[in-house]
């Protein structure tokens, strides 16, 4: 059985079902937006962000590159199939991320795993 064998309009169906776009030509991308307030202040943020990064590394091999600014820093992060910004500020973390086709069939996996690291992070007490 080949490819021709599959129904493009039973997978178009089904990829829209999944909050995906369609399959005319534009990649299949799934949306991660995670958002986590906090009342740390910048600078312990900022060393938050930091190990964060260290994780994101090494934990799921993403290139990133931190961008200090006067009133929040962004991490701009990417490796095939995911590319996002990790913005930071005195009293918020705010993830974006777009999933490529192959990432986006596990999103509830990933957006667990970053929120759960995050999380660990934010509140090292809590036992998250």
């Amino acid at each position: 059985m080949g490819f021709e064998a599959f129904d493009n309009a039973k997978i178009s169906a089904l990829v829209q079902t999944e909050g995906l776009e369609n399959l005319n030509g534009t990649p299949l991308m799934a949306d991660l937006h995670i958002l986590r307030a906090h009342k740390l202040g910048l600078t312990a943020a900022r060393k938050i962000a930091h190990q964060w990064v260290e994780q994101a590394e090494q934990q799921f091999g993403l290139i990133c590159t931190y961008q200090t600014g006067e009133a929040a820093d962004e991490v701009m992060f990417k490796r095939a199939g995911v590319q996002g910004c990790l913005s930071v500020t005195q009293d918020k973390f705010e993830l974006n991320a777009k999933l490529g086709f192959l990432l986006s069939a596990f999103h509830a996996k990933i957006e667990s795993e970053v929120t759960q690291n995050l999380d660990k992070l934010l509140n090292p007490d809590s036992g998250t």
